[in-house]
């Protein structure tokens, strides 16, 4: 087996049993009602240290929360530009490149995550928002988790369609710039608990090692970089 493959599929055999045993550990250790309306949180005095730590900070909020989305939705239509440019040019959908067609698999399923989560509630948020008078689902950090997914897949895939290194460079800052202070934000943001936040890199982390998995046999010849 060609060593990034099996490299990848390590890596995600690793993030997916980590987000597995997380998610156990959070419905069976130190669960205790103290958030928001009494509900009830798992690793409660991790999770209540940090908390008691930043507090709320609707700043922080404020930022990561619309415009944090914002820039995600951008560099998903950017790939859809190129995915439909290819299509157009090339004359066939079949022959617009492999890795964009795994990367519409990853944001599908990401999304999916995003709502199965919404549904099945492991931890509510730590406090009620302004305006908002209902409980809140918080685990894990969807803005944590969609943006590394996003974020980290694009980085990879300018890693293969940018040749010019100064230009991918730049991306790149622009792009870790962005993931750095939307997980930091919303960690001091008050809004979710620490859990929340390590839940979603754990969770983001495995969709982005499984889909290097795909681009790496991709690259192996494994699966062919067009479709036929």
């Amino acid at each position: 087996m060609n060593s990034k493959v099996k490299k990848s599929a390590m890596a995600a055999l690793l993030f997916c049993a980590l987000s597995i045993v997380f998610i156990f550990l959070l419905k069976n250790v130190d669960v205790v009602p103290v958030g928001a309306y009494g509900s009830v949180v798992g690793l409660s005095s991790i999770n209540r240290f940090f908390y008691n730590l930043f507090g709320l900070n609707m700043f922080w909020y404020k930022l990561t929360n619309y415009p944090g989305m914002a820039i995600d939705v951008f560099i998903v239509f950017i790939f859809a530009v190129i995915g439909l440019n290819q299509w157009i040019k090339r004359k066939s959908i079949l022959k617009v490149d492999k890795s964009l067609f795994v990367l519409g698999v990853t944001y599908a399923v990401s999304l999916v995550l995003y709502v199965l989560f919404e549904k099945f509630v492991i931890n509510y948020r730590p406090v009620i928002l302004p305006g908002k008078s209902v409980l809140e689902p918080s685990f894990p950090s969807s803005h944590t988790m969609l943006t590394l997914i996003v974020v980290g897949t694009a980085i990879m895939e300018c890693a293969r369609m940018l040749k010019n290194l100064k230009t991918r460079k730049a991306i790149n800052v622009l792009l870790y710039s962005a993931l750095i202070i939307t997980i930091l934000g919303r960690m001091i943001s008050g809004v979710h608990w620490f859990t929340d936040i390590l839940g979603g890199i754990f969770i983001g982390s495995a969709i982005l090692a499984i889909h290097c998995l795909m681009l790496n046999l991709i690259d192996t010849g494994k699966i062919k970089n067009r479709m036929r």
